[in-house]
């Protein structure tokens, strides 16, 4: 079982290769299992990650070796592990959330100012159905949609990471980012893969589009609203409770022309407010 970490924490390390967090209390965090008796976590290693603070947002910048940046020795492990990989994040992308509005001070629910931003990479997947063995129902997307909420976990600030609270009263569920009565507009773009036929030579890489390649907009067999589900239900326990208060949804389906044009989701999510739509601004 998955436990919370402490409300007090003591440290965050980081240097060239990982970063430790010792948690202490009667919590766990979501990415470090704990038995309840136990009073300390050892440190877990992962990708160091820088935490840049502002008045309104938190960037997140992940510092974790890649194949341009890694040593000449480690690039062929880098190489075999990523080519297995669905789903991965890029330290120039942003990480971002925001938990007020700039410049507003009136108002002082935690609802009213919290959106987050984020992008991860890899061919964006449809949400397979459920399917039977053996008289069991199963996920088929399990697998794929744990990489994905995994990847996010390695960029997302560890303040924001859900907590689940093991107080024998309000259960097993997690405390996330965007909380139960929040109703959210959830915005996603999904960024296909490039073939090697749109590129000069067949060689992928920034800037290497031909002039006469297909524009951006692509119609794949895959269908927009099966892309959408995977992504939604990814996030169940992880970013909100669950995707059923999610009343506003906008989706575009593209071609991905960003570096080596390799895939990529980009998500933003925000909260809606009664006062921010009128009867007239409501169009079905």
């Amino acid at each position: 079982m998955l436990h919370v970490t402490s409300s007090v924490f003591v440290f965050i390390a980081l240097n060239s290769s990982t970063s430790a967090l010792y948690h202490r209390g009667t919590r766990s965090s979501w990415t470090a299992p704990l038995r309840a008796s136990s009073s300390y976590i050892k440190p877990q290693r992962s990708p160091s990650v820088l935490y840049i603070h502002t008045d309104d947002a938190e960037t997140v910048h992940s510092d974790a070796p890649t194949l341009q940046s890694a040593p000449k020795r480690t690039r062929k492990r880098l190489a075999s592990k990523d080519s297995a990989r669905q789903f991965w994040t890029d330290k120039r992308d942003q990480c971002i959330f925001i938990t007020r509005k700039e410049g507003d001070s009136s108002d002082t629910t935690d609802s009213a100012r919290r959106s987050a931003e984020f992008t991860i990479r890899g061919k964006p997947l449809p949400l397979v159905r459920h399917r039977s063995r053996r008289g069991f129902m199963y996920n088929p997307s399990a697998s794929a949609q744990e990489e994905f909420r995994d990847s996010l976990l390695q960029i997302m600030p560890q303040q924001h990471h859900p907590i689940i609270v093991d107080d024998g009263i309000s259960g097993d569920a997690p405390i996330t980012f965007f909380s139960e009565s929040d109703f959210l507009e959830v915005s996603i773009v999904f960024r296909f893969k490039r073939p090697k036929s749109h590129f000069v030579n067949n060689k992928p890489g920034e800037g290497r589009i031909k002039p006469k390649a297909p524009g951006k907009f692509h119609a794949t067999q895959t269908d927009i609203d099966n892309l959408a589900k995977f992504v939604l239900d990814s996030l169940n326990g992880l970013l909100y409770p669950d995707d059923r208060q999610v009343v506003s949804l906008k989706l575009i389906k593209m071609l991905d022309s960003d570096g080596i044009c390799a895939g990529a989701t980009d998500v933003t999510i925000r909260v809606l407010h009664d006062e921010a739509f009128g009867s007239s601004e409501i169009v079905v």
